[in-house]
């Protein structure tokens, strides 16, 4: 394939636009519950945050439509990659969801299945030195901490809420702080 057919058949980023604004509500229901099933998956992320990430990525030409796919298509692993990041940066339990037809079917619940998530020593050790770096980030962030400790720990979020002493909305802005700070150390090659 050439150049020239490459470029062809990856969709503008005006054909992204136009794509999602024509997307139905049937469809924007069918990508929330996908990314709901990704989010439980995931973890400590929110299935709004997927689907806005994904259409984020989508928006900015970071992840790019191959036209011989459907845009839903597209969009479902789009959620699925960022789950999938998501987890593997978050240190999370692995929680992988098996279907028992495609990825893009939807009438059939999927089966989850618990994987053997016990580390490797080398793994520990990436781990241990990777949240020493996060929480250097935050050191003068005393919410985002908290957080970011509650979370190492196993905790979910009321208990984190509880033990800093924050609302719900502090915890959720510190999400949003730790996210960012997280994202440009990873550009800057600081993590």
């Amino acid at each position: 394939m050439t150049k020239v057919e490459q470029e062809d058949s990856i969709a503008s980023l005006e054909e992204v636009s136009a794509a999602l604004a024509a997307m139905s509500k049937a469809e924007m229901a069918r990508l929330a519950k996908f990314a709901r099933l990704r989010a439980l998956a995931a973890s400590s992320i929110d299935w709004e945050d997927l689907i806005h990430e994904a259409f984020l990525r989508a928006l900015k030409g970071t992840r790019r439509w191959p036209k011989r796919i459907s845009f839903r298509d597209f969009l479902l692993g789009t959620i699925r990659s960022v789950a999938f990041e998501y987890k593997r940066s978050t240190h999370g339990r692995e929680i992988p969801l098996s279907t028992t037809g495609s990825a893009t079917e939807f009438g059939d619940e999927p089966s989850i299945e618990v994987a053997d998530d016990s580390p490797s020593p080398e793994e520990e050790v990436i781990a241990r030195r990777t949240l020493s770096s996060v929480r250097a980030l935050f050191e003068d962030d005393r919410s985002a901490l908290a957080v970011l400790s509650g979370l190492a720990e196993g905790a979910g979020p009321a208990e984190v809420q509880k033990n800093a002493g924050i609302s719900p909305r502090q915890y959720a802005s510190a999400q949003r702080r730790i996210r960012r700070v997280i994202a440009r150390a990873i550009e800057e090659k600081e993590l």
